[in-house]
């Protein structure tokens, strides 16, 4: 593959090769070997080895700039669940891989930021089955360096019914406030409010640096 792609020019080249460098670079780090710092213990999990092996590469000191995690499975129409069910399990798995990702990063954490976020939200009502449908609003977590932290950031307007939109919460505070914040504050991009066509984002104030 190399000796292909080194025998052309163009952008399908220079992304071919420089996949192939970084599957390379990969491969030098112990991934299976890594031993996390500061009494860190991952769930033992899919989501759990995937913050596991974020720490790993972040600790290796590659460049990287941006790592996407997914779990899915939160689309609960049935057996949601409070004190036990599939919700209580999942987010007890989510919490727990923070945890040891900001254990396992220490000092580190300073210059990395967590952002949680998920595609909707769910309505407030139950259904038959002991779950919930498709809602609206939902929440998103934020974590790390200069996030100015120990708050809920909201717009709150209640749970009557004249409150709600289809039996779920509506949305209030658009997510892409929050991701252009994000961009622009930490990873220094100046034209992040660019980047979501058609929105003129609000400061939240969600960092201090």
């Amino acid at each position: 593959l190399r000796t292909m792609y080194e025998a052309i020019d163009g952008p399908l080249a220079a992304g071919g090769l420089s996949t192939l460098d970084n599957i390379d670079a990969l491969s030098s780090i112990d991934f299976d070997g890594y031993a996390p710092s500061g009494g860190a213990v991952y769930p033992d999990s899919d989501l759990g080895e995937a913050f596991r092996s974020t720490a790993a590469l972040i600790k290796a000191d590659r460049g990287v700039e941006v790592i996407e995690i997914d779990r899915g499975g939160w689309d609960h129409h049935d057996n949601q669940g409070v004190g036990a069910g599939r919700f209580f399990g999942m987010i007890g798995e989510l919490s727990q891989s923070l945890g040891a990702f900001h254990a396992d990063l220490g000092s580190l954490m300073g210059s990395v930021t967590v952002a949680c976020m998920t595609e909707f939200g769910r309505r407030v009502d139950a259904n038959g089955s002991a779950g919930t449908a498709h809602g609206r609003a939902s929440c998103m977590v934020l974590m790390g360096g200069n996030v100015v932290g120990g708050r809920v950031v909201r717009d709150w307007i209640g749970l009557g019914p004249a409150e709600l939109d289809d039996l779920a919460v509506p949305v209030r505070i658009d997510y892409r406030d929050v991701l252009v914040e994000l961009l622009t504050d930490r990873m220094g991009d100046p034209a992040a409010a660019s980047r979501f066509p058609n929105h003129a984002p609000t400061d939240l104030g969600l960092f201090d640096g």
